[in-house]
Protein backbone atom coordinates (compact mmCIF):
# COMPACT_ATOMS: atom_id res chain seq x y z
CA UNK A 1 0.00 0.00 0.00
CA UNK A 2 1.17 3.51 -0.82
CA UNK A 3 0.19 6.33 1.53
CA UNK A 4 0.92 9.03 -1.04
CA UNK A 5 1.14 8.95 -4.84
CA UNK A 6 4.66 9.20 -6.24
CA UNK A 7 5.74 12.45 -7.88
CA UNK A 8 5.29 12.34 -11.63
CA UNK A 9 8.70 12.81 -13.22
CA UNK A 10 8.55 13.82 -16.88
CA UNK A 11 11.69 13.64 -19.00
CA UNK A 12 12.87 16.58 -21.08
CA UNK A 13 11.83 14.87 -24.32
CA UNK A 14 9.34 12.35 -22.99
CA UNK A 15 6.22 14.09 -24.24
CA UNK A 16 2.80 12.44 -23.93
CA UNK A 17 3.89 8.90 -23.05
CA UNK A 18 1.16 6.28 -22.74
CA UNK A 19 2.18 5.47 -19.18
CA UNK A 20 1.90 9.04 -17.90
CA UNK A 21 -0.70 10.69 -20.13
CA UNK A 22 -3.51 9.06 -18.17
CA UNK A 23 -6.04 11.70 -19.25
CA UNK A 24 -5.37 11.22 -22.95
CA UNK A 25 -4.43 14.83 -23.64
CA UNK A 26 -1.95 14.04 -26.41
CA UNK A 27 -4.52 15.09 -29.02
CA UNK A 28 -4.89 18.51 -27.43
CA UNK A 29 -1.12 18.85 -27.37
CA UNK A 30 -0.86 17.90 -31.05
CA UNK A 31 -3.42 20.52 -32.06
CA UNK A 32 -1.64 23.17 -30.01
CA UNK A 33 1.68 22.25 -31.60
CA UNK A 34 0.18 22.67 -35.09
CA UNK A 35 -1.03 26.15 -34.20
CA UNK A 36 2.32 27.46 -32.96
CA UNK A 37 4.17 25.94 -35.94
CA UNK A 38 1.84 27.28 -38.63
CA UNK A 39 1.32 30.82 -37.37
CA UNK A 40 4.25 33.20 -37.81
CA UNK A 41 2.60 36.18 -36.13
CA UNK A 42 3.38 36.33 -32.40
CA UNK A 43 0.82 34.46 -30.34
CA UNK A 44 -0.13 34.51 -26.69
CA UNK A 45 -2.20 31.43 -25.83
CA UNK A 46 -3.73 30.90 -22.41
CA UNK A 47 -4.24 27.35 -21.12
CA UNK A 48 -7.08 28.07 -18.72
CA UNK A 49 -8.00 25.73 -15.90
CA UNK A 50 -8.50 25.88 -12.14
CA UNK A 51 -5.79 25.02 -9.65
CA UNK A 52 -5.05 21.34 -9.28
CA UNK A 53 -6.43 20.22 -12.65
CA UNK A 54 -3.21 19.07 -14.30
CA UNK A 55 -2.09 22.20 -16.20
CA UNK A 56 1.56 21.88 -15.21
CA UNK A 57 1.71 18.20 -16.14
CA UNK A 58 0.10 18.95 -19.50
CA UNK A 59 2.51 21.80 -20.22
CA UNK A 60 5.59 19.75 -19.25
CA UNK A 61 4.49 16.92 -21.53
CA UNK A 62 3.78 19.39 -24.32
CA UNK A 63 7.21 20.96 -23.85
CA UNK A 64 8.67 17.48 -24.31
CA UNK A 65 6.79 17.11 -27.60
CA UNK A 66 8.21 20.45 -28.76
CA UNK A 67 11.75 19.35 -27.92
CA UNK A 68 11.27 16.08 -29.79
CA UNK A 69 10.38 18.19 -32.85
CA UNK A 70 13.53 20.26 -32.26
CA UNK A 71 11.42 23.33 -31.55
CA UNK A 72 13.25 25.65 -29.13
CA UNK A 73 11.24 25.97 -25.93
CA UNK A 74 11.69 27.81 -22.64
CA UNK A 75 9.75 26.56 -19.60
CA UNK A 76 9.39 29.47 -17.19
CA UNK A 77 7.85 28.90 -13.74
CA UNK A 78 6.51 32.34 -12.90
CA UNK A 79 5.82 31.46 -9.26
CA UNK A 80 9.46 30.46 -8.69
CA UNK A 81 10.66 33.79 -10.09
CA UNK A 82 8.25 36.27 -8.54
CA UNK A 83 10.91 37.42 -6.04
CA UNK A 84 12.69 39.16 -8.95
CA UNK A 85 12.13 42.91 -9.18
CA UNK A 86 11.36 42.90 -12.89
CA UNK A 87 9.92 40.08 -15.00
CA UNK A 88 11.94 41.05 -18.08
CA UNK A 89 15.27 40.03 -16.58
CA UNK A 90 13.99 36.63 -15.52
CA UNK A 91 12.40 35.74 -18.88
CA UNK A 92 15.32 37.10 -20.91
CA UNK A 93 17.69 35.14 -18.68
CA UNK A 94 15.88 31.88 -19.45
CA UNK A 95 16.06 32.58 -23.19
CA UNK A 96 19.80 33.30 -22.88
CA UNK A 97 20.27 29.99 -21.04
CA UNK A 98 18.53 28.18 -23.91
CA UNK A 99 20.75 29.97 -26.43
CA UNK A 100 23.87 28.89 -24.56
CA UNK A 101 22.71 25.26 -24.55
CA UNK A 102 22.46 25.20 -28.34
CA UNK A 103 26.06 24.58 -29.36
CA UNK A 104 25.28 25.14 -33.02
CA UNK A 105 24.15 28.70 -32.33
CA UNK A 106 26.28 31.42 -33.92
CA UNK A 107 28.40 32.85 -31.08
CA UNK A 108 28.34 36.41 -32.41
CA UNK A 109 24.56 36.28 -32.75
CA UNK A 110 24.28 34.96 -29.19
CA UNK A 111 26.41 37.77 -27.85
CA UNK A 112 24.35 40.29 -29.81
CA UNK A 113 21.17 39.01 -28.19
CA UNK A 114 22.75 39.09 -24.74
CA UNK A 115 24.02 42.63 -25.25
CA UNK A 116 20.62 43.81 -26.46
CA UNK A 117 19.01 42.12 -23.44
CA UNK A 118 21.25 44.09 -21.13
CA UNK A 119 20.49 47.26 -23.04
CA UNK A 120 16.75 46.78 -22.57
CA UNK A 121 17.24 45.74 -18.94
CA UNK A 122 19.15 48.96 -18.19
CA UNK A 123 16.10 51.01 -19.13
CA UNK A 124 13.91 49.06 -16.73
CA UNK A 125 16.51 49.11 -13.97
CA UNK A 126 16.95 52.86 -14.26
CA UNK A 127 13.20 53.39 -14.14
CA UNK A 128 12.87 51.40 -10.93
CA UNK A 129 16.01 52.93 -9.39
CA UNK A 130 16.51 50.01 -7.01
CA UNK A 131 20.03 48.98 -6.14
CA UNK A 132 18.78 45.57 -5.03
CA UNK A 133 17.88 44.65 -8.59
CA UNK A 134 21.57 44.31 -9.42
CA UNK A 135 22.02 40.91 -7.79
CA UNK A 136 18.75 39.46 -9.08
CA UNK A 137 19.56 40.65 -12.59
CA UNK A 138 23.06 39.26 -12.62
CA UNK A 139 21.69 35.87 -11.53
CA UNK A 140 18.83 35.84 -14.00
CA UNK A 141 20.93 36.85 -17.00
CA UNK A 142 23.85 34.56 -16.14
CA UNK A 143 26.21 37.53 -16.21
CA UNK A 144 29.27 35.49 -15.29
CA UNK A 145 29.88 34.90 -19.00
CA UNK A 146 29.21 38.52 -19.92
CA UNK A 147 31.11 40.36 -17.20
CA UNK A 148 31.49 43.67 -18.94
CA UNK A 149 27.77 44.16 -19.50
CA UNK A 150 27.00 43.19 -15.90
CA UNK A 151 29.69 45.57 -14.69
CA UNK A 152 28.11 48.43 -16.64
CA UNK A 153 24.74 47.82 -14.99
CA UNK A 154 26.26 47.54 -11.53
CA UNK A 155 28.18 50.80 -12.00
CA UNK A 156 25.13 52.72 -13.20
CA UNK A 157 23.04 51.41 -10.31
CA UNK A 158 25.71 52.33 -7.76
CA UNK A 159 25.89 55.84 -9.16
CA UNK A 160 22.18 56.26 -8.41
CA UNK A 161 23.02 56.52 -4.73
CA UNK A 162 24.57 59.91 -5.39
CA UNK A 163 21.84 61.25 -7.65
CA UNK A 164 18.28 62.28 -7.00
CA UNK A 165 15.64 59.79 -8.13
CA UNK A 166 13.99 62.03 -10.69
CA UNK A 167 17.15 62.67 -12.72
CA UNK A 168 16.79 61.75 -16.37
CA UNK A 169 19.48 59.16 -17.13
CA UNK A 170 18.50 58.27 -20.71
CA UNK A 171 16.69 60.08 -23.45
CA UNK A 172 13.50 58.80 -24.96
CA UNK A 173 15.31 58.22 -28.25
CA UNK A 174 17.94 56.05 -26.59
CA UNK A 175 15.27 54.02 -24.87
CA UNK A 176 13.44 53.35 -28.14
CA UNK A 177 16.68 52.35 -29.84
CA UNK A 178 17.58 49.93 -27.05
CA UNK A 179 14.13 48.31 -27.10
CA UNK A 180 14.16 48.00 -30.89
CA UNK A 181 17.64 46.48 -30.80
CA UNK A 182 16.38 43.86 -28.37
CA UNK A 183 13.36 43.07 -30.55
CA UNK A 184 15.54 42.76 -33.65
CA UNK A 185 17.90 40.37 -31.88
CA UNK A 186 14.97 38.35 -30.48
CA UNK A 187 13.32 38.10 -33.89
CA UNK A 188 16.53 36.63 -35.33
CA UNK A 189 16.86 34.13 -32.50
CA UNK A 190 14.30 31.44 -33.52
CA UNK A 191 16.07 30.85 -36.84
CA UNK A 192 19.40 30.55 -35.03
CA UNK A 193 17.98 28.19 -32.39
CA UNK A 194 16.39 25.90 -34.99
CA UNK A 195 18.47 22.98 -36.31
CA UNK A 196 20.90 23.99 -39.05
CA UNK A 197 19.62 23.39 -42.58
CA UNK A 198 21.52 21.01 -44.80
CA UNK A 199 22.76 22.08 -48.18
CA UNK A 200 20.30 19.81 -49.97
CA UNK A 201 17.18 20.47 -47.88
CA UNK A 202 14.92 23.33 -47.07
CA UNK A 203 13.39 23.53 -43.63
CA UNK A 204 11.07 26.26 -42.43
CA UNK A 205 12.31 28.17 -39.43
CA UNK A 206 10.76 26.88 -36.23
CA UNK A 207 9.29 29.22 -33.65
CA UNK A 208 10.63 29.96 -30.20
CA UNK A 209 8.00 28.94 -27.66
CA UNK A 210 8.06 30.39 -24.14
CA UNK A 211 5.82 28.49 -21.72
CA UNK A 212 4.92 30.53 -18.65
CA UNK A 213 3.43 28.32 -15.95
CA UNK A 214 1.84 29.15 -12.57
CA UNK A 215 0.98 32.68 -13.64
CA UNK A 216 -2.07 32.72 -11.38
CA UNK A 217 -0.02 31.87 -8.28
CA UNK A 218 2.33 34.88 -8.53
CA UNK A 219 2.12 38.15 -6.72
CA UNK A 220 -0.55 40.11 -8.65
CA UNK A 221 1.90 42.85 -9.61
CA UNK A 222 4.49 40.37 -10.92
CA UNK A 223 1.86 38.44 -12.92
CA UNK A 224 0.70 41.61 -14.69
CA UNK A 225 4.28 42.71 -15.17
CA UNK A 226 4.92 39.49 -17.11
CA UNK A 227 2.00 40.26 -19.42
CA UNK A 228 3.10 43.83 -19.96
CA UNK A 229 6.74 42.90 -20.59
CA UNK A 230 5.58 40.29 -23.09
CA UNK A 231 3.55 42.91 -24.91
CA UNK A 232 6.18 45.66 -24.99
CA UNK A 233 9.42 43.69 -25.35
CA UNK A 234 8.78 40.17 -26.63
CA UNK A 235 6.13 40.68 -29.30
CA UNK A 236 8.06 39.72 -32.43
CA UNK A 237 7.35 37.28 -35.29
CA UNK A 238 8.26 33.69 -34.56
CA UNK A 239 8.07 33.99 -30.77
CA UNK A 240 5.00 32.55 -29.06
CA UNK A 241 3.97 32.58 -25.39
CA UNK A 242 1.80 29.86 -23.87
CA UNK A 243 0.46 30.70 -20.41
CA UNK A 244 -0.66 28.15 -17.84
CA UNK A 245 -3.13 29.98 -15.62
CA UNK A 246 -6.58 30.15 -14.10
CA UNK A 247 -8.05 33.18 -15.83
CA UNK A 248 -10.52 33.76 -13.01
CA UNK A 249 -7.65 34.21 -10.56
CA UNK A 250 -5.73 36.31 -13.07
CA UNK A 251 -8.72 38.64 -13.35
CA UNK A 252 -8.61 38.98 -9.57
CA UNK A 253 -4.96 39.99 -9.87
CA UNK A 254 -5.90 42.73 -12.33
CA UNK A 255 -8.50 44.07 -9.90
CA UNK A 256 -6.05 43.86 -7.00
CA UNK A 257 -3.49 46.01 -8.84
CA UNK A 258 -5.71 48.45 -10.73
CA UNK A 259 -8.77 48.53 -8.49
CA UNK A 260 -12.22 46.92 -8.69
CA UNK A 261 -13.43 49.50 -11.21
CA UNK A 262 -11.31 48.11 -14.04
CA UNK A 263 -12.86 45.69 -16.54
CA UNK A 264 -10.38 42.90 -15.94
CA UNK A 265 -11.57 40.70 -18.82
CA UNK A 266 -11.03 43.47 -21.35
CA UNK A 267 -7.64 44.23 -19.84
CA UNK A 268 -6.52 40.62 -20.34
CA UNK A 269 -7.83 40.61 -23.91
CA UNK A 270 -5.09 43.11 -24.77
CA UNK A 271 -2.48 40.45 -24.07
CA UNK A 272 -4.10 37.06 -24.73
CA UNK A 273 -5.00 36.16 -28.29
CA UNK A 274 -6.27 32.58 -27.91
CA UNK A 275 -7.64 30.65 -24.95
CA UNK A 276 -7.75 26.88 -24.54
CA UNK A 277 -9.94 25.72 -21.67
CA UNK A 278 -8.44 22.59 -20.16
CA UNK A 279 -11.72 21.65 -18.51
CA UNK A 280 -13.94 18.59 -18.28
CA UNK A 281 -15.85 18.05 -21.51
CA UNK A 282 -16.60 14.34 -21.38
CA UNK A 283 -20.22 13.28 -20.81
CA UNK A 284 -19.60 9.55 -20.32
CA UNK A 285 -19.04 9.11 -16.57
CA UNK A 286 -16.22 6.55 -16.78
CA UNK A 287 -14.25 8.72 -19.23
CA UNK A 288 -14.29 11.90 -17.17
CA UNK A 289 -10.91 13.19 -16.06
CA UNK A 290 -11.87 12.90 -12.40
CA UNK A 291 -13.05 9.28 -12.77
CA UNK A 292 -9.85 8.30 -14.61
CA UNK A 293 -7.73 9.86 -11.87
CA UNK A 294 -9.71 8.21 -9.07
CA UNK A 295 -9.29 4.79 -10.69
CA UNK A 296 -5.59 5.44 -11.26
CA UNK A 297 -4.93 6.51 -7.65
CA UNK A 298 -6.98 3.75 -6.03
CA UNK A 299 -5.32 1.06 -8.13
CA UNK A 300 -1.91 2.52 -7.29
CA UNK A 301 -2.45 3.20 -3.60
CA UNK A 302 -5.00 0.58 -2.51
CA UNK A 303 -4.08 -2.53 -4.51
CA UNK A 304 -4.80 -4.97 -1.66
CA UNK A 305 -8.34 -3.58 -1.36
CA UNK A 306 -9.29 -4.35 -4.97
CA UNK A 307 -11.04 -7.61 -4.04
CA UNK A 308 -12.97 -5.98 -1.20
CA UNK A 309 -16.40 -4.43 -1.37
CA UNK A 310 -14.88 -1.22 0.01
CA UNK A 311 -12.89 -0.65 -3.19
CA UNK A 312 -15.82 -0.70 -5.62
CA UNK A 313 -18.20 1.16 -3.30
CA UNK A 314 -15.64 3.87 -2.72
CA UNK A 315 -14.66 4.12 -6.38
CA UNK A 316 -18.23 4.64 -7.58
CA UNK A 317 -19.07 7.02 -4.75
CA UNK A 318 -15.97 9.15 -5.43
CA UNK A 319 -16.84 9.24 -9.15
CA UNK A 320 -20.16 10.77 -8.16
CA UNK A 321 -18.70 13.14 -5.59
CA UNK A 322 -15.89 14.43 -7.83
CA UNK A 323 -18.28 15.15 -10.69
CA UNK A 324 -21.07 16.74 -8.67
CA UNK A 325 -18.77 18.74 -6.38
CA UNK A 326 -16.25 19.57 -9.14
CA UNK A 327 -13.31 18.35 -7.10
CA UNK A 328 -9.87 19.26 -8.35
CA UNK A 329 -7.33 16.52 -9.03
CA UNK A 330 -5.40 17.78 -6.02
CA UNK A 331 -8.46 17.37 -3.76
CA UNK A 332 -9.03 13.86 -5.11
CA UNK A 333 -5.40 13.02 -4.38
CA UNK A 334 -5.71 14.24 -0.78
CA UNK A 335 -8.91 12.24 -0.21
CA UNK A 336 -7.42 8.98 -1.51
CA UNK A 337 -4.19 9.61 0.45
CA UNK A 338 -6.23 10.16 3.62
CA UNK A 339 -8.13 6.95 2.99
CA UNK A 340 -4.88 5.03 2.44
CA UNK A 341 -3.47 6.35 5.72
CA UNK A 342 -6.68 5.51 7.61
CA UNK A 343 -6.80 1.97 6.25
CA UNK A 344 -3.14 1.48 7.17
CA UNK A 345 -4.02 2.22 10.82
CA UNK A 346 -7.25 0.19 10.89
CA UNK A 347 -6.75 -3.25 12.46
CA UNK A 348 -8.26 -6.16 10.63
CA UNK A 349 -11.90 -6.78 11.58
CA UNK A 350 -12.07 -3.54 13.61
CA UNK A 351 -15.54 -2.05 13.94
CA UNK A 352 -15.38 0.82 11.45
CA UNK A 353 -18.21 1.28 8.94
CA UNK A 354 -16.62 1.79 5.52
CA UNK A 355 -19.03 4.54 4.45
CA UNK A 356 -18.29 6.57 7.58
CA UNK A 357 -14.53 6.18 7.13
CA UNK A 358 -14.65 7.30 3.49
CA UNK A 359 -17.03 10.17 4.24
CA UNK A 360 -14.79 11.49 7.02
CA UNK A 361 -11.77 11.40 4.69
CA UNK A 362 -13.82 13.47 2.24
CA UNK A 363 -15.00 15.98 4.86
CA UNK A 364 -11.46 16.48 6.11
CA UNK A 365 -10.51 17.78 2.65
CA UNK A 366 -13.61 19.54 1.33
CA UNK A 367 -15.04 20.92 4.59
CA UNK A 368 -12.52 20.93 7.49
CA UNK A 369 -14.83 22.88 9.81
CA UNK A 370 -17.61 20.36 9.34
CA UNK A 371 -15.14 17.54 9.90
CA UNK A 372 -14.31 19.02 13.32
CA UNK A 373 -18.04 19.18 14.11
CA UNK A 374 -18.47 15.57 13.01
CA UNK A 375 -15.54 14.53 15.17
CA UNK A 376 -17.19 16.23 18.16
CA UNK A 377 -20.44 14.31 17.61
CA UNK A 378 -23.97 15.63 17.52
CA UNK A 379 -26.78 16.01 15.00
CA UNK A 380 -24.96 16.74 11.73
CA UNK A 381 -26.95 14.77 9.14
CA UNK A 382 -28.53 17.76 7.39
CA UNK A 383 -25.17 19.54 7.29
CA UNK A 384 -23.22 16.77 5.57
CA UNK A 385 -25.61 16.18 2.63
CA UNK A 386 -24.17 18.91 0.42
CA UNK A 387 -20.40 18.49 1.05
CA UNK A 388 -20.72 14.71 0.66
CA UNK A 389 -22.97 15.20 -2.42
CA UNK A 390 -25.57 12.87 -0.88
CA UNK A 391 -28.51 15.12 -1.65
CA UNK A 392 -27.82 15.17 -5.41
CA UNK A 393 -29.14 12.60 -7.87
CA UNK A 394 -26.29 10.32 -8.97
CA UNK A 395 -25.61 8.88 -12.40
CA UNK A 396 -27.30 5.55 -12.96
CA UNK A 397 -24.03 3.60 -12.76
CA UNK A 398 -23.25 5.10 -9.31
CA UNK A 399 -26.79 5.14 -7.88
CA UNK A 400 -26.58 2.02 -5.70
CA UNK A 401 -23.33 3.10 -3.99
CA UNK A 402 -24.48 6.69 -3.40
CA UNK A 403 -27.75 5.47 -1.88
CA UNK A 404 -25.79 3.17 0.41
CA UNK A 405 -23.58 6.06 1.59
CA UNK A 406 -26.69 8.17 2.18
CA UNK A 407 -28.33 5.49 4.31
CA UNK A 408 -25.25 4.71 6.39
CA UNK A 409 -24.64 8.38 7.20
CA UNK A 410 -28.30 8.86 8.06
CA UNK A 411 -28.31 5.83 10.34
CA UNK A 412 -25.27 6.97 12.32
CA UNK A 413 -26.00 10.73 12.46
CA UNK A 414 -29.81 11.18 12.36
CA UNK A 415 -31.33 10.46 15.76
CA UNK A 416 -34.83 10.54 14.31
CA UNK A 417 -34.25 7.13 12.72
CA UNK A 418 -35.44 4.35 15.01
CA UNK A 419 -33.12 1.48 15.88
CA UNK A 420 -35.62 -1.06 14.60
CA UNK A 421 -36.42 0.72 11.33
CA UNK A 422 -36.60 -2.16 8.82
CA UNK A 423 -35.01 -0.03 6.09
CA UNK A 424 -31.76 -0.02 8.09
CA UNK A 425 -31.80 -3.66 9.13
CA UNK A 426 -28.31 -4.98 9.87
CA UNK A 427 -26.58 -1.59 9.96
CA UNK A 428 -25.68 -1.68 13.66
CA UNK A 429 -25.28 -5.40 14.26
CA UNK A 430 -21.75 -5.07 15.65
CA UNK A 431 -22.24 -1.97 17.82
CA UNK A 432 -21.90 -4.15 20.92
CA UNK A 433 -18.21 -4.65 20.10
CA UNK A 434 -17.38 -1.02 20.90
CA UNK A 435 -20.08 -0.51 23.55
CA UNK A 436 -21.22 2.78 21.96
CA UNK A 437 -24.45 4.31 20.79
CA UNK A 438 -24.73 4.54 17.02
CA UNK A 439 -24.37 8.36 16.96
CA UNK A 440 -21.02 7.98 18.74
CA UNK A 441 -19.58 6.01 15.82
CA UNK A 442 -18.62 9.03 13.68
CA UNK A 443 -16.44 10.56 16.46
CA UNK A 444 -15.10 7.07 17.23
CA UNK A 445 -13.98 6.46 13.63
CA UNK A 446 -12.53 9.98 13.34
CA UNK A 447 -10.47 9.67 16.53
CA UNK A 448 -9.33 6.07 16.15
CA UNK A 449 -8.70 5.73 12.42
CA UNK A 450 -8.79 8.98 10.43
CA UNK A 451 -6.75 11.06 12.90
CA UNK A 452 -4.74 8.30 14.50
CA UNK A 453 -1.04 8.67 13.66
CA UNK A 454 0.46 6.01 15.95
CA UNK A 455 -0.46 2.33 15.87
CA UNK A 456 -0.67 0.84 19.35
Amino acid sequence: MRLFPPSLEIGEEEGFSKEKDIFGRAGIGSSLLNVVCRVSDPLVIAIDSEWGTGKTTFLKMWAGELRKQRIPVVFFDAFEHDYVDDAFTAIAGEIISLAKERRELNEDAAKQFVASSFGAAKILLRSTAKIGVKLATAGALDAADFGKAASDIAKELSDLEDKYIGELLTTQKQEKQAIQAFRDALEALPALLSPQKGADQEQPNKPLVVIVDELDRCRPLFALQILERMKHFFTVPGVHFVLGTHLGQLRNSVSAVYGPGIESSKYLQKFIGLTLHLTEGETQPHRRTSAIYIDHLMTLMLPEQRQNRLFEYTRHYLHHLAHRSRLSLREIEKIVSGLAVSLAYRPKNAYCPDGILVGLCVLKVVSPDLYIRAKAGGQIFSSILEPLALGIDPDERNQHEVEHFYKIWRYYTDRDIAYDNPEYHGFGERLWEVNLDRWDIVPFVAHNFVDRLIVS
